[in-house]
């Protein structure tokens, strides 16, 4: 089934919360190991991006699923990457501040309110489909967002926390 175009302010939100992880990781002074890997080639940058995405999905359904309690500090994300998923190996074992992390969530939270609770400004009705076809849900939304997502190309700028 094909997906709808993603709406524009959920893309935006998503879009902006990954570029702040990203950069907030790889600005980190505990990040040296992360940063090695991607100058070596050993991690490359696609690779970074598809865990950043990975990390923001997650967020995104423990925000929805009102679980992000705790999250809100590094020890807190650490805990929920390490050991559970190996691809996140480097996220896993590199630092993000908390001015970052908070900038992220909140971008986050702000976003899926918004999406989730505004029908005007483009978001899905959550309510019974029309008559004849079913209304798109969240999770398909949510998948043409990572979709879209999908067809960027990432690329690290020559900046400390480029991204």
């Amino acid at each position: 089934m094909a997906r709808a175009h993603p709406v524009p302010s959920l893309l935006h939100g998503v879009t902006a919360a990954v570029t702040c992880l990203g950069c907030g990781f790889l600005s980190h002074p505990g990040s040296a190991a992360l940063n090695e890997r991607l100058a070596s080639g050993a991690l490359g940058v696609g690779e970074y991006y598809a865990q950043l995405l990975t990390l923001t999905y997650r967020l995104i359904v423990r925000i929805v699923t009102e679980q992000d309690d705790g999250l809100l500090s590094w020890p807190g994300l650490a805990d929920a990457l390490r050991g559970r998923h190996p691809e996140d190996r480097d996220l896993a074992s590199a630092s993000i501040s908390e001015r970052d992390l908070e900038t992220a969530l909140a971008g986050l939270r702000s976003t899926l309110h918004l999406w989730t609770c505004a029908p005007a400004l483009g978001s899905p009705d959550l309510g019974s489909p029309g008559p004849g076809s079913p209304a798109p849900g969240p999770s398909d939304e949510l998948g043409s967002v990572y979709e879209a997502l999908l067809t960027r190309v990432p690329r690290l700028g020559s900046g400390p926390g480029g991204f």
